[in-house]
């Protein structure tokens, strides 16, 4: 006997290749889809039942799940796409509100919209963003999830907050970009 036995019998091989192709085969659709995760049981049902009628998107559909949520990885650009939730603005307004350097906005901002998780127009001398005005149903229920997460979490709060704070400074100094009319898409 071995040092790596330790008294236990090891499997065959077969036994072995025979449990990985029944996992394999399992995959995402596994005992466990289905179930809310931990996690997200907070959740209103109504953002859970977006996200469970949107799971089974075909991955040619435009804009897939695996897109979205490389989108979301960054907790900058979560705060971003936040404070589109609320309405346009342009990159000096994410700027005051992150307390962030504008070359890091901006890098996010491309990211965001190269992905199509927002648009842009150039107005004068602004870049105004926004969410797109035709969302698919699965963007629009995740960002409806982010906005129900974003409550439960400190930084978004005080984003969220400082935003609503702010914002009829932002349409005094910058009507183009920050009014109430030019909202784009909304979230949920």
């Amino acid at each position: 006997m071995d040092r790596w036995d330790r008294g236990r019998p090891r499997p065959h091989s077969d036994e072995r290749n025979k449990k990985q192709s029944l996992r394999a085969a399992e995959g995402d659709r596994g005992p466990r889809f289905g179930r809310i995760p931990p996690a997200i049981s907070h959740l209103s049902e109504s953002v859970i039942s977006l996200l469970r009628n949107n799971v089974s998107l075909p991955l040619s559909y435009p804009m897939d799940l695996v897109e979205i949520y490389q989108c979301f990885c960054d907790r900058t650009r979560l705060r971003i796409l936040n404070l589109l939730c609320e309405g346009s603005l342009c990159v000096c307004h994410f700027q005051e509100l992150l307390n962030e350097p504008q070359v890091k906005i901006s890098k996010h901002l491309s990211y965001l919209k190269t992905h199509g998780l927002v648009q842009r127009n150039r107005e004068g001398t602004w870049m105004v963003y926004r969410l797109p005005e035709k969302m698919p149903a699965i963007l629009k229920a995740n960002l409806a999830c982010l906005q129900e997460c974003a409550r439960d979490d400190s930084v978004f709060r005080r984003d969220t907050a400082k935003a609503k704070a702010v914002r009829s400074e932002f349409e005094k100094s910058s009507p183009i970009c920050a009014s109430r009319s030019r909202r784009g898409g909304g979230c949920g």
